[in-house]
């Protein structure tokens, strides 16, 4: 017997793998159990203990996670999944979200798909999330501009929470400040090659700074970011204490 839980819903996933395991291993106590090492030959493990004969026991559980990672391994499953399949021993997989071809395959087998996928509801909750994460962290060049201390630290460490990597948010900050420099020094939009929003709000947050200050603000950034990546500091620490400063 061959049971696969796999999705996109990995969290979902993994709970009914485990609440399966955990069940079936309450209803026959006996059963020996077996853990696929991914280290080793799937071909000889899945032919090893499909075929192997349990004469004086009830049988073999063969448990595995993330089997299915590699392409090698997703072939060795496509030849060997019928024999598996029929075999007297439970087999049970959990893997993440595999392509559909890949699934119709398997699906030609005995073999149980059990998947685990996200609902409209669920998928568009998360498109929301994410559309709000990124208002947050565009938001961040505004906070930068207007000198909201406050605003940009609790963005900022929000940015970081919903998993934004402290590159992509120095990024967004070096861009912000690259955009004010050229804004000042410019005389219209099309001088300073911007887009007349961002070249008037640009223009604008400009005139928060003094003389000078965006010069070295902009050097303190790029001086974080040489500084990470010589492995000195954490950009994200540098990007804190840039913070604390503005």
């Amino acid at each position: 017997m061959l049971k696969i839980f796999y999705g996109e819903d990995n969290a979902k996933s993994s709970q009914e793998f485990d609440a399966f395991v955990v069940g079936y291993l309450k209803k026959s106590p006996d059963l020996s159990v077996v853990v696929l090492d991914e280290e080793l030959d799937l071909s000889e493990q899945l032919s090893e203990h499909a075929t192997s004969q349990n004469l004086f026991g009830p049988g073999v559980l063969v448990k595995g996670r993330r089997v299915l990672a590699s392409a090698a391994n997703r072939e060795v499953m496509i030849e060997l999944a019928a024999t598996v399949a029929s075999s007297p021993h439970l087999f049970v997989l959990h893997e993440g979200k595999l392509d559909k071809r890949y699934v119709a395959k398997l699906a030609k087998t005995e073999a149980e798909l059990i998947e685990h996928a996200y609902s409209k509801a669920e998928k568009d909750a998360a498109a929301l999330e994410d559309k709000a994460s990124m208002r947050k962290r565009f938001a961040l060049g505004d906070h930068l501009g207007s000198r909201d201390r406050k605003l940009l630290w609790t963005s900022y460490q929000e940015s970081l929470l919903e998993g934004a990597v402290a590159e992509e948010l120095f990024w967004n900050f070096a861009r912000s400040v690259k955009n004010m420099i050229v804004a000042a020094t410019s005389r219209d939009a099309s001088e300073a090659g911007l887009h007349p929003f961002v070249y008037q709000k640009s223009e604008r947050y400009a005139k928060n700074y003094g003389e000078g200050e965006l010069q070295e603000l902009f050097a303190k950034l790029i001086g974080a970011y040489e500084a990470n990546n010589q492995g000195r500091a954490e950009l994200a620490f540098g990007l804190e204490r840039i913070i604390m400063e503005v």
